[in-house]
């Protein structure tokens, strides 16, 4: 992290009964039995530390004039990816948040779900920024974070003039089958881990693993419904990566034959970008065409237009350096767009 990187605000927010927010009941989201609660016994005997949101600024100054810009952490539960970042023309300042579960995750199950992961999250926000408004983002897992950051926010009444989604398929109906996920989530992180070690700059540990199945868990357990009008971000944009994963382990033949026992294509189809047998694998697809590279779903989701980019490299190349600033230069035409 750079010299300039500070804490913003660190807590540890205990999951009580008393600290929730429960959605209106015309608009609570499906994922849980008590809608937009976690269950008081998340607890339980786990002895890891209780989930903690840490905000940290990573660019950019504060101040009366500048909408601050959150971006939340991806399926390994850290910032780091975000550290390659070059700074953006406005100043504005840019925090990365951290998951709650990163040195927990095993406190993440299907009923905290999403939900939980955004609502400690936004408590951290409003008690940060009290007032104001403020843009929120992610990249992969963390997109769909930030979508419900953002809904959540809404539901407050503050105001979120721009939400990033980076290179993350819309919210599906997905698998229901335990067998079937746990068998799925086991090939998506050896693919990630194999993936990720090529260039040397990833670092792929048992913590990071833990987190990024949990997080994969909450994704395929997290049916949302569309945004109401007060739940809604002034402005949406999407980047999309152009080339698939599966370039960096095409000449692996045991993760090949492993994607082929799964049943995941590897190369584009009409509408594979909102198939839900594909989950996390969307990802891995050779190659996306124009076609592909659209609001995708999140048109409905969002409930409104969806601004959509992409830039030419993977879903790992994005944040890494000899692509970060392809990604950056969208995120600006992102910011001008939310500007009108």
């Amino acid at each position: 992290m750079s010299e300039a990187a500070s804490s913003l605000a660190s807590s540890a927010v205990d999951i009580e009964k008393d600290d929730l927010i429960t959605p209106p009941p015309e608009r609570q989201d499906n994922n849980t039995k008590q809608q937009g609660r976690l269950p008081i016994n998340v607890i339980g005997t786990d002895t890891s530390p209780a989930p903690t949101v840490r905000v940290t600024l990573l660019q950019g100054r504060p101040g009366p004039k500048r909408t601050p810009f959150y971006m939340m952490a991806d399926g390994t539960g850290t910032i780091a990816t975000y550290i390659h970042l070059p700074a953006f023309k406005s100043k504005m300042p840019v925090y990365g948040i951290d998951s709650p579960f990163l040195r927990c995750p095993t406190r993440l199950n299907k009923e905290v779900g999403i939900e939980g992961v955004a609502k400690l999250i936004v408590d951290a926000l409003v008690t940060a920024q009290p007032k104001g408004p403020m843009m929120i983002g992610g990249e992969a897992a963390g997109s769909i974070v930030a979508f419900k950051v953002s809904r959540q926010l809404g539901r407050l009444g503050r105001q979120v003039p721009g939400l990033v989604l980076i290179d993350m398929c819309c919210p599906r109906s997905s698998l229901l089958d335990e067998d079937k996920m746990n068998s799925e989530d086991d090939a998506s992180f050896a693919i990630f881990e194999n993936a990720a070690s090529k260039d040397g700059l990833w670092s792929v540990g048992s913590t990071t693993q833990n987190h990024f199945r949990a997080y994969h868990v909450a994704m395929h357990a997290y049916h949302p419904p569309y945004m109401t009008e007060q739940e809604r971000p002034a402005h949406t944009a999407v980047i999309w990566a152009e080339k698939g994963m599966v370039n960096r382990v095409v000449g692996n033949e045991k993760l090949m034959r492993l994607l082929a026992d799964q049943g995941i294509p590897t190369t584009s189809y009409p509408g594979y970008m909102e198939d839900p047998k594909l989950g996390a694998f969307a990802c891995l697809v050779q190659d996306r065409t124009e076609a592909d590279l659209g609001p995708n779903g999140w048109e409905k989701y969002i409930a409104g237009e969806v601004f959509a980019l992409s830039v030419n490299g993977d879903h790992l190349d994005l944040p890494m350096p000899g692509y970060v600033h392809l990604l950056h230069q969208q995120m600006e035409k992102a910011f001008v767009y939310f500007q009108g």
